[in-house]
């Protein structure tokens, strides 16, 4: 089962409203409508030269802070660094998408190899705190697909 899915309520978290303009904070435009709805929004803030994510209306009101995030993705980073010998470059700042906060490391040893996008990611769920698979971001990645 999909962590988000068609029975969810939906809202768009704009995340720039203009192409090269400085990143603003994001914002909600708060629809509460169905998948169908809210990806038009979407798609009308993307002609006007925007960008924005799809996000559950339940993640508004998230809790796990920042700084909490940052804590369980080091956590994770460090277990991740011991279960390879590849290099990476410290854990970045979180980005804020809405749903989650991300941390992203390049990884040198991939870059060396040719392999794109040569890093790794970490998402933090804002309201459990847990760490998304790869099919929990992909999942969530899809619902902006217009």
């Amino acid at each position: 089962m999909e962590p988000f899915g068609e029975h969810d309520k939906f809202d768009v978290y704009v995340v720039t409203r203009r192409i090269n303009a400085p990143v603003p904070e994001p914002e909600w435009i708060r629809m509460e409508g169905n998948l169908t709805e809210v990806l038009a929004t979407l798609r009308q803030v993307r002609a006007a030269g925007g960008n924005g994510l799809v996000v559950p209306t339940r993640y508004r009101d998230w809790r796990v802070s920042r700084d909490q995030a940052q804590a369980l993705a080091l956590q994770a980073f460090r277990s991740i660094r011991e279960s390879t010998s590849d290099i990476f470059s410290d854990l970045s700042e979180p980005e804020d998408e809405g749903a989650c906060w991300i941390f992203s490391a390049e990884n040198y040893t991939a870059q060396e190899r040719g392999v794109i996008p040569g890093a790794r990611s970490i998402r933090v769920d804002k309201l459990d705190g847990h760490i998304w698979s790869q099919s929990e971001a992909a999942a969530f990645l899809r619902l902006s697909a217009t």
